[in-house]
């Protein structure tokens, strides 16, 4: 394809010009710059909801019923997490590449929907008998009232599948952090009316969650019905679940997400290093909250791509583009950790400074590695992510036991930034297979 002038102007601005245009650009309607930084400001503002919902519980409930909410809450993640077969990532994936045909793909997804809410609830049930039911009764009740939260999860990633497949980005940001949102306000609420009774507050945690996810999912079938459907069908069933357990270990990211290190640490180390890890992890959601927030627009943009060449240049323009942001606020952040560290969290913390100075290499590292791993997705291969995530994963126990034997708490970190590192060169180097398969196809095709 030969270059338009436009191109060509382009390619030869000087940095300054080009931050000018970016800029510029950020504002435009419609524009991908303008998709990515709203999608950054949600993620920015989700964390923020977070932080904010994260304090109030704390105070309010205590160290030991905080504990407690916390293993109430991620039971249903973990169950949820391995049981929606990728179904969502495979709706985000075809509606991206054929956006008419949503009613066809929609249609597919109502017939399983169901099954699957019964299905997770069946496991989550299972997991709560096994894991919670020696325990008190109020802690029972407070696992009860959580039974819906993997169908409400499910509502609410169908919907935000549909419309990140059809690209409608200022619904998807704005729902995907309503949840947040609304668990801030509720904790708000709690701290003060200082209501401490943990299944209360289960049970009006959960509430809105549900409410918001149902909505979530009913407006993303009537935006999908606005688009003029074609008479042949879209993806099988089989199709899509195919796509989805392919990809689904990798959009999971379950070292990073159900924090892999920190239960090492939990397990080997005392309380008090666990204590100084958990602190230093709080300086390095920022990187990842960046690249997960331009990953959700660069997915279905590069999906939509469907000549191999303009694919595979939306591809890296993300992941270029991405990680410099990403690495330059790990430096900035490299320099603050010192001074911030000890003021937030009191002198007792300062042994968590060099630790969080690790885990921020590890942040870039993951966050080169997320970008790529959506991007290939986007492109068709989603068993890449998951065979990288299953690499870091094998590779970190080998890892922490080298390391932590001689730096102890900082050898997790080192640990943890090693098993990212390979990771991300597992992902590279996949996708230099993937593209010497497709050149040999090419050239097969063209010397018939």
């Amino acid at each position: 394809m030969i270059p338009s002038l436009d191109d060509v102007h382009r390619i030869r601005r000087p940095p300054a010009t080009r931050l000018i245009v970016f800029l510029r650009e950020s504002f435009r309607p419609g524009s991908v710059q303008r998709s990515a930084s709203g999608a950054v400001a949600a993620g920015l503002t989700g964390q923020l909801a977070l932080v904010v919902s994260g304090i109030a519980l704390a105070r309010v409930l205590g160290p030991q019923a905080r504990g407690s909410l916390a293993l109430l809450l991620l039971l249903p993640a973990v169950v949820y997490q391995a049981g929606n077969l990728g179904l969502p990532l495979a709706c985000a994936y075809y509606l991206a590449q054929e956006p008419r045909r949503s009613r066809a793909i929609v249609r597919r997804l109502r017939t399983v929907g169901p099954l699957q809410a019964v299905l997770l609830g069946g496991i989550h049930a299972l997991a709560i008998a096994i894991v919670i039911w020696s325990r008190s009764p109020e802690l029972r009740l407070a696992a009860l009232i959580t039974l819906p939260s993997t169908s409400a999860q499910l509502m609410q990633d169908y919907g935000l599948a549909i419309l990140q497949g059809l690209r409608g980005f200022r619904a998807f940001n704005i729902l995907r952090t309503l949840p947040s949102v609304a668990n801030a306000v509720v904790g708000v609420i709690l701290f003060g009316l200082q209501l401490r009774n943990l299944v209360w507050v289960v049970a009006i945690l959960i509430v809105p969650g549900i409410c918001i996810s149902a909505f979530t999912l009913a407006f993303a079938i009537a935006r999908s019905r606005n688009n003029s459907p074609l008479g042949e069908a879209g993806p099988t069933l089989r199709q899509l679940i195919r796509f989805g357990a392919k990809g689904v270990l990798g959009s999971s990211y379950p070292v990073e997400t159900f924090r892999a290190d920190q239960l090492i640490v939990g397990l080997f180390l005392s309380a008090t290093d666990l204590g100084r890890y958990v602190v230093a992890l709080s300086f390095v959601n920022l990187p990842r909250f960046i690249s997960q927030s331009i990953g959700f627009i660069a997915y279905p943009h590069v999906a939509a791509e469907l000549q191999l060449k303009s694919q595979r240049r939306a591809m890296w323009r993300f992941f270029w583009v991405t990680t410099a942001l990403t690495v330059m606020t790990v430096l900035v952040l490299e320099l603050l950790v010192p001074i911030l560290l000890p003021i937030l969290f009191g002198s007792q913390f300062t042994e968590s400074v060099p630790i969080a100075r690790v885990l921020l290499v590890a942040a870039a590292f993951f966050s080169a590695r997320r970008i790529l791993a959506e991007v290939m997705k986007g492109a068709g291969n989603p068993a890449a992510g998951s065979i990288a995530e299953l690499a870091s994963f094998v590779a970190l126990i080998p890892a922490f036991l080298l390391f932590t034997r001689s730096f102890h708490v900082i050898g997790v970190a080192v640990a943890l930034t090693f098993s990212a590192a390979l990771s991300l060169a597992v992902l590279i180097l996949l996708d230099l297979k993937a593209t010497r398969r497709q050149d040999s196809r090419r050239w097969r095709q063209n010397a018939k």
